[in-house]
């Protein structure tokens, strides 16, 4: 069993993740890009239901029917990122998709 890390230990850790991703171009845009779309883009998913109720005239049973395209939408996404076999050009891809 492994010894529990020191704090230093972990400063020490995330002082090496935060170099590593200030060095790696497509990797600080990518999280840039992510942590943009968690401040800004995920307001969407709670208007959803009522986008699909009030704008689509949707009834009780079909409210999710959004949400089913974007779940089918996300599958195809990782099956795209699961085939490549790097990172360079990652950005315009996410940015297309």
């Amino acid at each position: 069993m492994q010894p529990l890390t020191g704090i230093s230990d972990t400063l020490e850790k995330l002082r090496e993740g935060f170099e590593y991703v200030w060095n790696s171009q497509p990797i600080r845009v990518i999280l840039l890009m992510l942590a943009l779309h968690g401040f800004v883009g995920m307001s969407h998913v709670a208007l959803m239901p009522v986008f699909a109720a009030k704008i689509l005239n949707g009834k009780r049973n079909n409210n999710g029917s959004p949400e089913h395209f974007s779940t089918d939408w996300l599958v195809v996404c990782l099956f795209v990122l699961s085939v490549r076999r790097g990172i360079v050009g990652l950005e315009r891809l996410i940015v297309v998709v």
